[in-house]
């Protein structure tokens, strides 16, 4: 897969631009909803930052009866909808369209929306791929 090997080149600028964004806000733990493929590398690559980093395994162990969602993506993406809609910062794909939906929730209750294609670090290349990916 391209965009993921283009990612993985790009993961260390995207990295630290998540991390120096998040100190600015004075965050120190980030949830990561992303697509199967990207969360695992991305997650990694966070907690190798030093940043606490959450997910959908650790709802489970907040909250052990929404383990019987665990194979139903609908619901679990409903889950991580709310979650992202609550967070004092959300980090969007504007390729995407559940992004778009938290985003707009975001932008109606005046909460604080960051595009990932704004960060330093990402580079053009990554952010045309995934605009073709849509």
């Amino acid at each position: 897969m391209a965009e993921l090997k283009a990612l993985h080149n790009a993961l260390d600028g995207i990295v630290t631009s998540i991390k120096k964004l998040l100190a600015s806000y004075n965050l120190s733990c980030i949830y990561v909803a992303a697509p199967i493929e990207y969360k695992q590398v991305l997650t990694n690559n966070l907690r190798n930052k030093s940043l606490s980093v959450f997910g959908l395994n650790d709802v489970f162990k907040m909250v052990p009866k929404s383990a019987k969602y665990r194979n139903d993506n609908y619901v679990l993406s409903l889950i991580e909808q709310e979650i992202a809609e609550r967070v004092p910062l959300f980090i969007s794909s504007r390729t995407s369209n559940w992004s778009f939906y938290v985003e707009y929730t975001r932008t109606i209750r005046r909460m604080r929306t960051v595009a990932v294609q704004e960060l330093p670090g990402v580079p053009q290349d990554l952010i045309n791929m995934f605009q073709v990916l849509k």
